[in-house]
């Protein structure tokens, strides 16, 4: 059985190769998601407002603060499973 980190790693790479298309909001969950798993709670200052990015992504990882590694870890993976099963759905609405 692939270990939890193994599986991590694998769904982090699956998502950088940009292969599947998540949404916007699946983009930052992602990114919330791997942040915290990788280096824990935010302890950052949110950066200046009209900085749109910066604050999506830093808004992003502090929605995801109090979660442990596995936790993170897990969701991070079901949820780029979802993204590249509904990826693979011929049956999807284009």
């Amino acid at each position: 059985m692939m270990s939890i980190i193994k599986r991590f790693e694998k769904a982090v790479e699956m998502m950088d190769r940009k292969i599947i298309k998540p949404t916007e909001a699946e983009t930052l969950k992602l990114y919330g998601l791997m942040k915290q798993a990788t280096l824990g709670d935010n302890d950052t200052s949110r950066p200046w407002s009209f900085q749109f990015q910066a604050c999506a992504k830093w808004d992003a990882w502090e929605k995801e603060k109090g979660k442990g590694e596995l936790q993170a870890k897990s969701e991070y993976i079901g949820l780029s499973f979802q993204i590249s099963k509904r990826s693979l759905d011929p049956h999807r609405a284009k």
